[in-house]
């Protein structure tokens, strides 16, 4: 298991409630989990987007980046999500 540190953010009342619901839904055990799960999420599209930004400037065909895409997609979702 990951070591983990312990910090103090101060969120508006309506991101507090988009939390909460997804805890009282079962998406998530925590706010914690919450939090590092949305925060997982946002540095999977960071890497998708910087790769996006490579693979347009490559040259390369549609057609190949549409399947390296679909590769790399399948590696993000099982990493991150």
């Amino acid at each position: 298991m990951q070591t983990m540190e312990t910090i103090q953010i101060r969120l508006p009342k309506r991101q507090m409630r988009r939390i909460d619901k997804g805890v009282r839904a079962g998406f998530y055990r925590s706010r914690s989990e919450a939090i590092r799960g949305d925060l997982d999420r946002l540095e999977a599209l960071r890497i998708f987007s910087d790769l996006q930004r490579v693979i347009e400037g490559s040259g390369v065909r549609k057609s190949e980046l549409l399947k390296e895409a679909e590769k790399v997609r399948r590696e993000i979702y099982k990493q991150y999500l």
